[in-house]
């Protein structure tokens, strides 16, 4: 991929980036993370806690996810996975570096979606 193609995907997630209670786009006004599950994002403190109702359950679902990851890489099982897994990443990290990637190839991976 070239770096004006790389270039534009950034710009175009930056621009599909919205809050998720009033949808109000990253361009208009800056997003802030979840601080717990870091999936929501939100244009101040009165749209997150308007959103809580909604997202409480999703965040809960994210949160324990992560946790029972965590736990599970410090078992004999998870070191046991971590010599089947690229550079001797735990799961945990695994997840994180998946979700990390396909929040970043959103905008590429939406166009090639919507292309069949």
């Amino acid at each position: 991929m070239s770096f004006v193609l790389f270039f534009e995907d950034v710009l175009h997630e930056k621009k599909l980036s919205k809050c998720n209670n009033c949808y109000i786009s990253q361009t208009e006004k800056p997003l802030h993370k979840c601080a717990r599950c870091k999936a929501a994002k939100y244009c101040s403190k009165e749209c997150q806690k308007a959103d809580w109702k909604k997202h409480k359950g999703i965040c809960a679902n994210n949160a324990a996810l992560a946790d029972a990851l965590r736990k599970h890489d410090s078992t004999p099982l998870g070191a046991l996975e971590r010599l089947m897994l690229p550079d001797g990443v735990s799961f945990y990290e695994f997840d994180q570096r998946l979700e990390q990637w396909v929040r970043f190839h959103t905008a590429t991976l939406m166009g090639a979606a919507m292309q069949r």
